[in-house]
């Protein structure tokens, strides 16, 4: 929770040579939008049928972001080359 909330970042997503920022100005997302909304609402909502399905399939529209990203106003990008993937 720590480095989600502070760095954007996972283990997981360090190795992987990415990050979580907010989409308004690309700083790391902070404890409210990174821990409490992105993982622990999400995980409260996941116990409705099917709503896990429907967070990971809003990955495939225009802006590539899961529902979890969009409530969060939160968005993953590459570290290395700063884009949104």
């Amino acid at each position: 929770m720590y480095l989600t909330a502070t760095f954007g970042e996972s283990i997981g997503k360090r190795a992987a040579g990415i990050r979580i920022v907010k989409t308004k100005d690309g700083l790391p997302p902070g404890f409210v939008k990174g821990v409490l909304i992105r993982r622990w609402l999400i995980g409260l909502l996941s116990w409705i049928p099917m709503f896990g399905l429907l967070d990971v399939a809003f990955i495939l529209g225009e802006d590539r972001q899961c529902l979890h990203d969009m409530m969060a106003s939160t968005q993953v990008v590459n570290v290395s080359r700063k884009n949104t993937l």
